[in-house]
């Protein structure tokens, strides 16, 4: 056994130790592990460590009755607080964590993976819990370094509802059920909530898939909520749209990389790289930055707002409109009633390629100023319909 110094050891259960750093800094660490596994510190403040194995026999680590599952860590254990959170490390050189429903990751707990690839997958035999999510994410939880392959099985890879500083971080999401509504990531009524280096693929489609009769399918889907971050993720293949946001205020979306979008193709359905139009806000100002992203094909727009306060800047799109000519940017809205759109910068994007079936660069319709359009590299014409008040 390591020595401690200036520490205490107590027992707490069968085959695990939980070990009290005694330091004076803020940088206590706690940690448990089971049995012989090797333990990893983190500089967290008074972060509690836990250690999970998967060499056990656990068959479903959605089961919170199962011990040595990770929803039985989860639900022993807790998330702990916001300046002491608890830590999983998953943590077995057997890389996958089977569950038959959805796993609940409480506010202010982190999953991560220890020197492992840790893969968290659906089994064939899913059950459907309340919204249908593989995974649920609390406030102040935190998805990190993880895997989740849904199997198209859930129809949510991860959720997080109501929620405040919920983030997830270098993950790979992915497959989730081909059926309408289907997401990676679903951010609902969520303040602070990030994406940030993960890979989010195959949202309710595979990429041999095209011209089905599903709708609404994202690879993430913003729901309301304010304070939005979505940073250098690389995205792929959805049946709708690559990024939903509705109704939403203060979000950021920059660095990401988002192709082959809409591939339902279907007459009425989504399918832009971003999508954020028709939200009946008025003239709310919705602070809304799209920045320095790398959009390519996308079945109809590759960004497609309207309302107030977007700021569309610095982006890269070429091969837009594949199924019906889309532009590569458009600011318009289709519905009745339509929304104005002002406050609106369209600046320094490189719109290459031109959009298929004669689309247009950059297309605004239902308009009022302040609305600028300035510094794009553009092959095709940038058209102008109606204005509003």
């Amino acid at each position: 056994m390591k020595n401690l110094t200036n520490g205490f050891l107590l027992s707490v259960a069968a085959g695990c130790m939980l070990i009290f750093s005694c330091s004076d800094t803020k940088n206590e660490l706690i940690e448990v592990s089971e049995g012989n596994n090797s333990k990893t510190n983190i500089a967290k403040t008074s972060a509690v460590v836990y250690h999970i194995p998967n060499n056990l026999g656990v068959t479903d680590h959605a089961n919170a009755n199962t011990p040595n599952s990770i929803a039985w860590y989860l639900a022993t254990y807790g998330g702990g607080t916001p300046t002491a959170p608890h830590i999983y490390y998953l943590s077995s050189n057997l890389p996958y964590y089977n569950i038959k429903s959805k796993l609940i990751i409480p506010a202010n707990a982190t999953l991560s993976e220890s020197a492992t690839q840790a893969i968290i997958s659906c089994d064939a035999n899913w059950t459907t819990i309340g919204t249908g999510e593989a995974i649920t994410l609390g406030s102040n939880a935190r998805l990190e370094n993880l895997q989740l392959n849904a199997n198209w099985a859930a129809l949510y890879g991860v959720y997080s509802a109501n929620t405040t500083k919920a983030t997830i971080k270098n993950c790979i999401i992915q497959q989730t059920k081909k059926a309408t509504g289907s997401a990676c990531v679903i951010f609902q009524n969520c303040t602070e909530a990030r994406l940030e280096g993960s890979m989010l693929r195959r949202a309710g489609a595979d990429s041999d898939e095209t011209g089905f009769d599903r709708k609404h399918c994202y690879l993430l889907t913003i729901t309301n909520g304010n304070g939005i971050h979505v940073y250098n993720n690389d995205m792929a293949v959805s049946a709708s749209g690559g990024i939903g946001i509705s109704k939403a205020i203060n979000v950021f979306i920059s660095g990401n990389k988002i192709q082959d979008t809409g591939r339902s193709a279907m007459p009425g359905a989504i399918a832009d790289g971003i999508t954020c139009y028709h939200n009946e806000m008025g003239t709310t100002d919705r602070n809304i930055w799209i920045l320095e992203n790398t959009i390519w094909k996308s079945r109809n727009h590759g960004i497609h707002v309207s309302g107030y306060g977007f700021h569309i800047k610095r982006n890269r799109i070429y091969d837009s409109g594949l199924y019906n000519g889309g532009c590569n940017i458009s600011v318009a809205d289709h519905k009745s009633p339509m929304d104005c759109s002002g406050n609106i910068e369209i600046i320094d994007n490189i719109l290459s390629n031109c959009p298929a079936f004669n689309g247009k660069s950059i297309n605004r319709d239902h308009y009022t100023s302040p609305f600028v359009i300035s510094g794009n590299t553009i092959c095709n014409q940038v058209t102008s319909g109606s204005t509003c008040n």
